[in-house]
């Protein structure tokens, strides 16, 4: 009986080495490094840092544009020409990763300007990362901010 014991400890210990398991700190840092690299290609209007982070699908939605969908060309146009940031920082780093898929949340902080009108504030970010072949690339963003909220409609009274 000790030894069946014994041999049962042993080999879940090997399966435990062979499993790879990511550690939510591990997540938080892996796709932090890639998140900050996107903010300093930015910063620096650096497109050959930015384009190997993107998939080729890209799209960006922000409720700043109405919900409105900038595709991966026109936001790497915009994002290394005429967006200026002068000063930027994340805080609240959060990823949940569904197998191929990571969803990263985060607040960001920039002071910035394009063309002449002012985008310094607080966002909200979220970034859909999908696994390729080539690696970890973002899909999708979803940014709130800086000052933008709900506009409610007023509930119908039955009046009018």
């Amino acid at each position: 009986m000790k030894n069946i014991l014994v041999i049962l400890l042993l080999t879940g210990c090997v399966v435990a080495q062979n499993a790879r398991i990511e550690s939510p700190t591990r997540q938080v840092t892996q796709f932090g490094q890639w998140e900050q690299q996107l903010a300093t290609g930015v910063q620096h209007k650096n497109r050959a840092a930015l384009d190997p982070l993107l998939a080729d699908d890209f799209a960006l939605r922000t409720a700043r544009s109405g919900g409105q969908i900038i595709g991966r060309a026109e936001w790497l146009q915009h994002a290394t020409t005429d967006y200026n940031v002068r000063d930027s920082y994340m805080q609240g780093l959060d990823v949940r990763q569904y197998g191929d898929l990571a969803i990263v949340s985060f607040l960001y902080h920039q002071a910035a300007d394009s063309a002449g009108h002012g985008l310094s504030g607080d966002f909200f970010i979220v970034d859909v990362w999908r696994k390729t072949a080539a690696g970890w690339k973002l899909a999708t963003r979803y940014s709130a901010g800086p000052g933008i909220g709900f506009v409610v409609s007023p509930k119908p009274t039955g009046k009018d």
